[in-house]
């Protein structure tokens, strides 16, 4: 395999469309106590595309046999990429994120550790318990915390407000985020719509989204940031509206794959909103359009899963 077809792999192993996630949450952090220094944002910009490929290469290792049935094209189960280049290719990512960070901010490196932690557990605990629901949006939650030590080497209130506020939000995206394969053959995993059933599980999901943007509103509600904030909440709130309404009503494997990228892209609304009220409102919404424009472009372009030919039905036990 040469060269460049291998370099190929790992740049789809990362899924380049997950990248504007955490580095919002960085971004918020860094910009929380004032403008942080240019190689600061270029800092955190590396470690949002460490962090993606520490996190999928965990979860591609983990879930390769699964993905035979699901993304046989990804580069585990394609053999682009064996298990064990995977696994230590997560590795060598999070430790050179937290190594680098040392250097900059101890306490950065310890929050780095947590995640890397976090995203390593998750894979495994998908299998074993509910709790995996809580493992990856800890994780980004994180995000803001790491941000802001690095930049400033302490947490101001509003990042810390941000940490709350995804870490909620992604457990809506995560719960969600199980649907797309829950269809027979693939559901094999410990997951809330198949513990609970789909519709339980959708609204539970929309609860905790919902709450994550109340939480993120706290900021503007006590002066730690502008009024310009809230603008970019509004379109996280009505995408996750919709699409958890949808995915109500119609509780299966594609109107899930539908909900999850929606809610990816009111991501990109909702987790660096607060950056609009600590910049000049242009200059933020254009940063937050441009991660949603991002989001959207890459998730269209490159395939994610493989779902079920046919009329789409709801999983026999679990409406």
């Amino acid at each position: 395999m040469t060269a460049l077809i291998k370099a190929r792999a790992w740049f789809d192993l990362i899924r380049i469309y997950n990248l504007p996630i955490p580095l919002c949450g960085l971004y918020v952090g860094a910009y929380s106590g004032g403008r942080p220094e240019g190689w600061v944002l270029l800092y955190l910009l590396l470690g949002a595309v460490l962090g993606c490929a520490c996190t999928q290469a965990f979860n591609d290792y983990e879930d390769r046999e699964v993905d035979l049935i699901n993304a046989p094209f990804r580069p585990i189960p394609s053999g682009r990429i064996s298990p064990r280049e995977g696994l230590l290719g997560g590795y060598l990512a999070g430790i050179v994120w937290a190594v680098t960070a040392l250097v900059i901010s101890p306490l950065a490196a310890v929050a780095i550790s947590l995640l890397v932690l976090a995203v390593r557990l998750y894979p495994g605990a998908k299998r074993a318990t509910l709790l995996n629901h809580l493992l990856m949006p800890a994780a980004l939650g994180l995000t803001p915390i790491v941000g802001a030590l690095v930049a400033h080497a302490t947490v101001p209130p509003a990042a810390a407000a941000a940490a709350v506020g995804i870490f909620l939000f992604d457990i809506n995206m995560n719960v969600v985020g199980a649907f797309k394969d829950l269809w027979d053959g693939s559901m094999t995993e410990r997951v809330l719509p198949a513990v609970w059933g789909a519709r339980p599980a959708v609204l539970a999901a929309l609860f905790c989204g919902l709450l994550g943007i109340a939480v993120l509103t706290m900021p503007v509600v006590l002066g730690w940031v502008g009024d310009g904030a809230v603008l970019p909440l509004l379109p996280a709130l009505v995408l996750t509206l919709v699409s958890r309404l949808r995915l109500y009503r119609t509780p299966n494997a594609m109107v899930g794959y539908s909900a999850l990228k929606a809610g990816r892209l009111a991501e990109c609304f909702a987790f660096p909103a607060l950056l609009a009220g600590m910049l000049p409102l242009d200059h933020a919404l254009s940063l937050i359009f441009s991660f949603m424009l991002f989001a959207l472009h890459a998730q269209t372009v490159i395939q994610e899963n493989i779902l079920p030919s046919g009329e789409p039905e709801a999983v026999k036990g679990l409406v």
